[in-house]
């Protein structure tokens, strides 16, 4: 496959669900995605070789509307040595239970460039790099011990507190007793 053809199928992927996204959004909608433009960017970072920048000049140029509010799990792990002088939170749980999703989520990450530890970490990083200091980031710090209750009721009680700080959100008619969260 040529230099950067799949980074132009993911984006071609993008554009169409921008499309399809942006009606609802001029009408009003409250709409919940689960990895938006930003999670493009993350791993474009993990491609070998990597992304070309003229293909990240093209992400940028048809991003889309930015979320007004991004959840970021981050995954939470014990500090290992990584053999070479430096140390890393293994986060291979995480990966482990992704691999045991059901359903049609099913399989959907296998054999993917970025499903090994060393690249999830990677993404990660890049992830903290991009939103950390956006004002519509909220992180959630995720460990193995949680349950998916668990999770689901950070992230509703982080956007709930969102939503208080910004009126103009809660006021369109967001409302989180009804948004989907998928994990």
């Amino acid at each position: 496959m040529p230099e950067g053809a799949q980074q132009l199928y993911l984006l071609a992927d993008h554009i169409d669900n921008v499309s399809r996204l942006e009606p609802h959004l001029h009408a009003g909608h409250t709409v919940v995605c689960d990895r938006y433009s930003d999670s493009a960017l993350a791993y474009a970072a993990v491609y070998d070789p990597p992304t070309p920048d003229s293909i990240l000049r093209l992400w940028e140029q048809y991003r889309g509307p930015a979320p007004d509010i991004t959840v970021l799990l981050i995954a939470q792990g014990k500090v290992v040595d990584d053999g070479a002088g430096g140390c890393y939170a293994d986060i291979g749980w995480a990966l482990d239970r992704a691999r045991k999703r059901l359903g049609a989520e099913a399989g959907k990450q296998s054999g993917k460039a970025w499903n090994d530890h060393y690249a999830q970490r990677l993404v990660q990083r890049i992830y903290l790099t991009l939103l950390a200091g956006e004002p519509r980031t909220v992180l959630i710090p995720v460990e193995e011990k949680d349950t998916e209750t668990d999770v689901h009721q950070r992230v509703m009680a982080a956007i709930e507190r969102r939503l208080k700080r910004q009126p103009d959100l809660a006021a369109s008619g967001h409302r989180t007793d009804r948004l989907p969260v998928a994990l």
